[in-house]
């Protein structure tokens, strides 16, 4: 049962690593490897992947979270392509729509301050009645 155990949080070195994964690739069985050097036989084959897919540097410690650069590339890639192909189709209409888009954006804003000032009015003359008739009744209790 004692060999069973498998040490907790263990820093293997690199030159550790490289020599286990070596032995593996030999033809050395992972149980007889693992049970020498008291690590998880899974651990084995992840090393031996990760060096044949990228070497000796597939090896080394990588602490924290990896960064995601392909996303953020891709990303980037993606919205210059759309902006390009925007840019060459409006590029002569640019000055036009820009004084466009002004003039439909001052006219939103009128209308909107029109419609502003409606709404107070009707606030005011509701407030107005609402008083009204509050007097009303209490007219009408005195008397």
């Amino acid at each position: 049962m004692k060999d069973l155990k498998k040490p907790r949080n263990k820093k293997w070195t690199i030159d550790q690593r490289l020599n286990i994964v070596k032995r593996f690739l030999a033809g050395e069985t992972m149980i007889k490897i693992s049970l020498e050097n008291n690590l998880n036989p899974s651990l084995i084959s992840f090393w031996a992947k990760k060096y044949l897919e990228s070497g000796i540097s597939g090896l080394e410690l990588n602490k924290g979270r990896p960064i995601m650069k392909s996303k953020i590339n891709n990303n980037n890639n993606k919205s210059t392509k759309v902006s390009n192909n925007s840019d060459s189709q409006d590029q002569s209409n640019s000055s036009l729509s820009v004084y466009e888009e002004l003039k439909l954006l001052r006219e939103e804003i009128k209308l909107l301050k029109k419609e502003n000032e409606v709404l107070k009015k009707v606030k005011s003359l509701g407030r107005d009645l609402w008083l009204k008739s509050t007097k009303a009744r209490k007219n009408k209790k005195n008397l």
